[in-house]
């Protein structure tokens, strides 16, 4: 059950992963607000739709969507921080921001284990919908005006074959435990991955204007952050996938009490 219920789990991190450097180069062209408005949009129109799915893909189907267009928040919010806030204030600014991302998941599983327990998974969308409707609404007052940056050719071949080459690489580790590693739709998905992104690095090279300039990577204060958190990336994500399936299909724990052991993650 664990490696069967791992497929739905990864969708929406496949879906950030793969379109987040895009998101963020569309809101360097068209304003971070207007890319962060339309985002939030996107997520509460399709937490609306998971609250009504008839089965499990309709509901895979929606997260997955909903994550899609969610990916395109993140990015835009540093952006609006980054330009909002003095150099000397955007420390403490960027702070708060990930004080609230790594205190919303703990929130979410206190609040959303008894309701799972209480009323079923279909509660958590009831819950989020006006919550993201709401939170719509207040950024379309008060986030601040942003400026439409250069009018530059968007890198599309660059951002193709990033997100193809990292879901490939994401469904090779995920198929692999149950499909087995030398099934022929994994070892394609491991050759597959590596090739499109040496061609996503050829194409960031000979781009007047690449998603990623690569030039970033000779400094070191640049480097060094972003390969710890990529390394760090695989704990904290491997906790958050497995280690509730563990609790809840293999020990028997209720949806409530895996909620309260996974919140000394965060």
């Amino acid at each position: 059950p664990m490696r069967s219920a791992s497929l739905p789990a990864m969708g929406p991190s496949t879906a950030m992963a793969r379109l987040g450097p895009v998101t963020g180069k569309l809101a360097d062209r068209i304003g971070a607000r207007t890319v962060y408005l339309w985002s939030l949009a996107g997520v509460t129109v399709f937490s609306a739709a998971a609250v009504v799915a008839w089965n499990a893909g309709s509901l895979i189907g929606a997260r997955f969507i909903g994550a899609a267009l969610g990916a395109a928040a993140g990015p835009s919010a540093l952006a609006m921080i980054n330009r909002s806030f003095p150099p000397e204030r955007r420390a403490q600014a960027l702070g708060y921001w990930s004080l609230v991302g790594a205190g919303a998941p703990v929130l979410g599983v206190v609040v959303g284990g008894p309701l799972v327990d209480a009323f079923g998974w279909r509660a958590i969308f009831v819950l989020q919908t006006p919550i993201a409707l709401a939170s719509l609404v207040i950024g379309f007052l008060v986030l601040p005006h942003s400026a439409r940056g250069e009018k530059q050719r968007f890198d599309i071949a660059g951002s193709a074959f990033l997100a193809l080459g990292v879901a490939s690489v994401l469904v090779g580790l995920n198929r692999g435990p149950e499909m087995g590693w030398g099934s022929p739709l994994v070892i394609g998905a491991f050759v597959l991955g590596p090739v499109l992104l040496a061609l996503f690095v050829r194409a960031e090279r000979r781009a007047p204007h690449p998603l990623l300039p690569l030039h970033w990577f000779r400094n070191r204060n640049f480097t060094f952050p972003i390969t710890n958190q990529f390394l760090a990336n695989f704990t904290y994500m491997g906790g958050f996938i497995l280690t509730p399936l563990l609790l809840h299909e293999v020990l028997g724990y209720s949806t409530t009490k895996t909620g309260l052991v996974s919140i000394v993650r965060p």
